[in-house]
């Protein structure tokens, strides 16, 4: 396959970690990286992106006791492609919250490889605290 022509037809810019999971997930964009100012970076690019497919794979896992819907951790990793959303449901509230929690910490450790990645708390079946984790890779990542 030859390509002719610039692999990304347009970038922008962006700052915020909730604005380039908009647009990652409206598809359309690649994260291309971290400018040096801390921008983050985005091309789409000049493919024919009808080529692309989305993985809608969905794991879920429910604790015993746990009904679905009502307390769970939803936790979406970007890899390229829109996905959708790991569904882990709890018992309770307070387990919930816990593994929420302990999957913010996981996802934003240093030894994590550079990750763009949604962590949701659902209460009550309601979303009640969501994060978003932007690990940048270092410089010497190649």
């Amino acid at each position: 396959m030859s390509l002719r022509g610039p692999l990304y037809g347009h970038i922008e810019f962006c700052r915020r970690a909730e604005t380039l999971w908009g647009k990652l997930q409206a598809g359309g964009w690649d994260w291309i990286g971290v400018h040096p100012k801390g921008q983050l970076v985005l091309g789409r690019p000049s493919l024919d992106l009808e080529a692309r497919r989305l993985r809608g794979a969905t794991i879920s896992s429910t604790q015993h006791g746990a009904r679905e819907g009502r307390h769970g951790v939803f936790i979406n990793i970007w890899t390229s492609l829109p996905s959708q959303p790991s569904r882990n449901w709890y018992a309770d509230a307070a387990q919930a919250r816990t593994r929420f929690e302990e999957e913010v910490e996981r996802l934003d450790t240093p030894a994590q490889t550079p990750i763009l990645a949604k962590v949701q708390l659902i209460e009550d079946g309601f979303p009640t605290d969501e994060r978003f984790i932007v690990r940048v890779p270092p410089s010497t990542y190649r």
